[in-house]
């Protein structure tokens, strides 16, 4: 079992030289898709507002917002081994109110890297529900629990962690996502590597420059519970996938009339990955939640034996699912793309290229009023933000966060809300920007 220490040193090397490759393919593909339409792109002039304090490192944003217009940032700081979830409560001008509020009862025990940040959603009746990764009590196990934070005063406290895996013997859950429904119950998806067998590493030996590869890590599978009592409890634990690239973050949204979408990235025979798709409509009927069996949602023809820590974003209206991921596949050039189902999640359209400054990492995609909203990595190190109605081939505008990344993003009060990491003093700090 490998170590999230392990993970982080391999990941990162891995991004560097991932990000590298990515960038002589752009020069190098030939353009395989139609590109949306121009559109000028704007360095966001909106004022960054800076959410931790310095001479900290913290990290691993999310963010969430509540009915009534007030907006809560998550992330971690780390020292050392040691590392505590935190949520910051944010003003009307996106400025902190109050103190920040650990959520981790004991100081230091969560566990978290980059690629894994906390999970944030507030329900109707504005319970904050806040999802992170607990170090196990034996410190020479490996692995985490997934658990769940709930609180039922804004924010000013937090209840004792429900733990939401229920396997026994040390194993990983991680690149979780969280979902409320409207009735209030409360889903939770993960990488589980409970039935996975593997390999312990020796760090000095691998060296920094090595790059994550099956051999080191096998592919993972999906996992998933609910709860119907608020997080006091949860159901057991269900699988949704198996052989699915064991650090590409899952994704789930609650959409119209109880249907419950998730994402994931699948790995296909030959080493190809792709995005994939399950859909639920059990909760809607009373009866347990059952997802089918994965969608792949475009075959991109990405074959790589390696990891790009790099998940999907989905929005739906209706009957209508919309899904943004990277890709960097022979069937076209690197970049982030979109598609479309009509008939919930059954079947897409054709992909759509909404951006070849992309690169990899997850994407957010927002409604705003009639318009999409999709906030992405760029390769000049910084998040871009590119809007539309209807599909990107109407692309409105596009605009451009310098020095950023790890995007999380909300709509509050008709406003784009998106945090991010940025480097500060020589260590990292989590800032926000708020545009319209």
């Amino acid at each position: 079992m490998r170590t999230l220490q392990l993970r982080y040193m391999i990941r990162s090397s891995f991004t560097f030289l991932f990000i590298a490759l990515i960038l002589i393919s752009v020069g190098c593909t030939k353009m395989a898709d139609k590109p949306s339409a121009d559109s000028k792109t704007n360095t966001d002039t909106a004022s960054a507002i800076r959410i931790s304090a310095g001479g900290i490192d913290a990290s691993e944003p999310a963010i969430a917002a509540d009915a009534v217009g007030n907006v809560f940032v998550v992330y971690v700081e780390h020292s050392g081994k040691a590392a505590d979830v935190f949520v910051q409560k944010l003003d009307a001008a996106g400025k902190p109110a109050g103190e920040k509020v650990r959520v981790n009862p004991a100081a230091g025990e969560a566990k978290a890297w980059k690629g894994d940040p906390p999970t944030i959603a507030i329900a109707k009746d504005n319970t904050i529900y806040i999802g992170w990764t607990r170090k196990l009590a034996d410190e020479k196990a490996k692995g985490n629990d997934l658990v769940l934070s709930a609180s039922r005063d804004g924010g000013r406290t937090f209840g004792d962690p429900a733990k939401v895996n229920d396997d026994t013997k040390p194993a990983s859950h991680g690149m979780h996502s969280l979902a409320v429904t409207e009735y209030g119950w409360i889903y939770v998806a993960w990488l589980d590597e409970r039935n996975i067998a593997v390999q312990t590493h020796d760090m000095e030996k691998m060296g920094a420059a090595m790059a994550h590869h099956e051999d080191t890590e096998p592919n993972s599978e999906v996992f998933y519970s609910y709860s119907t009592d608020g997080g006091k409890t949860f159901r057991k634990n269900a699988k949704i996938a198996s052989d699915v690239c064991p650090c590409c973050k899952t994704t789930l949204l609650i959409a119209d009339k109880g249907t419950i979408y998730a994402a994931w990235r699948q790995v296909l025979k030959g080493d190809h990955r792709h995005i994939a798709v399950a859909r639920s409509t059990a909760m809607s009927t009373g009866g347990d939640t059952v997802f089918s069996e994965g969608v792949i949602v475009s075959d991109d023809n990405w074959q790589i034996n390696a990891c790009p820590v790099s998940g999907a974003a989905l929005s739906a209206n209706g009957n209508t699912l919309d899904v943004v991921w990277y890709t960097a596949g022979a069937a076209g050039q690197a970049g982030m793309y979109f598609a479309r189902s009509a008939d919930g999640g059954k079947t897409f359209g054709p992909r759509l290229l909404v951006s070849n400054e992309a690169t990899s990492g997850t994407p957010v995609l927002l409604e705003q009023g009639s318009k999409a909203v999709a906030v992405f990595a760029d390769v000049s190190g910084g998040l871009l933000t590119a809007k539309w109605e209807g599909d990107p081939a109407t692309k409105i505008s596009q605009s451009k966060i310098p020095d950023a990344n790890l995007p999380a993003s909300v709509i509050s009060n008709g406003k784009v809300i998106t945090a991010f990491v940025r480097n500060s003093d020589g260590k990292n700090a989590v800032w926000i920007t708020i545009s319209d």
